[in-house]
C-alpha cells in the first residue's frame, strides 16, 4: 500500500472517530437536557399540586373528614394525577391519611418509600423520568403532610400540567355553584 493511501486511510479513520465522538457528545447532552427538563416540569407539577391542595382546603376551618373528602374528590377528577397516597405523622411514624391505591399500607412497609415520604414532609422529590413525585403539603390550617403522586405520562411540559390542574379546579368550583 502506498504512503498516500495510508495517509488517506488514517485521515478517514481520524475523521470517523471525531465524528463519532461529536455525535456521542450530542446524544449525551440531549439526554441530560431532557432529564433536567423532566425534573423541572415535575418540580413545577409538585408546586402546583401543593398550592391547589391549600386552595382546595382553605375553606375548612380545621383539617377534618370533610377536608379529606374534598381533597379525594378533587384528586379523582384530576387529569394530571393517576394515583396518590397522602401520609401524615402520627405517634411512632407515618400513617396513610387518604389514598386511591389498592393497598396503601404496603407503601409504608417499603423502606425506600418510607424514606421518600419522610423527606417529602419538607422537600420535593422527583423519581427519574418524572412520573412519580413526593410532595410536601402544608394545608391552610398549618398541618404538614407528604403526598406520593403518580403522574399520568411524564411530568412535562409544566405549562400544560398547570393548565390541566387549574382547569380541573375550575370545573370543581362549577359543581359547587
Amino acid at each position: 500500500m502506498s504512503l498516500r493511501t495510508k495517509m488517506m486511510l488514517s485521515i478517514f479513520v481520524f475523521l470517523l472517530l471525531v465524528f463519532g465522538l461529536l455525535t456521542l457528545n450530542l446524544l449525551l447532552d440531549a439526554k441530560h437536557r431532557a432529564t433536567v427538563e423532566a425534573e423541572r416540569s415535575a418540580d413545577l407539577t409538585a408546586r402546583v399540586v401543593g398550592d391547589l391542595v391549600r386552595t382546595w382546603t382553605a375553606r375548612f376551618p380545621s383539617w377534618s373528614e370533610d377536608a379529606w373528602a374534598e381533597l379525594s374528590r378533587k384528586l379523582v377528577l384530576s387529569e394530571l394525577i393517576s394515583g396518590w397516597t397522602i401520609v401524615g405523622r402520627k405517634e411512632g411514624g407515618l400513617q396513610v391519611m387518604i389514598s386511591n391505591e389498592e393497598k396503601p399500607e404496603t407503601i409504608l412497609h417499603d423502606e425506600q418509600e418510607r424514606l421518600n415520604l419522610t423527606k417529602a414532609m419538607s422537600e420535593i422529590i422527583v423519581e427519574p423520568g418524572g412520573t412519580r413525585l413526593y410532595v410536601p403539603i402544608q394545608t391552610a390550617q398549618g398541618e404538614r403532610f407528604a403526598a406520593r403522586l403518580n403522574v399520568r405520562g411524564a411530568a412535562g411540559p409544566g405549562v400544560e400540567i398547570a393548565r390541566h390542574a387549574v382547569l380541573q379546579d375550575d370545573l370543581g368550583d362549577l359543581g359547587r355553584a
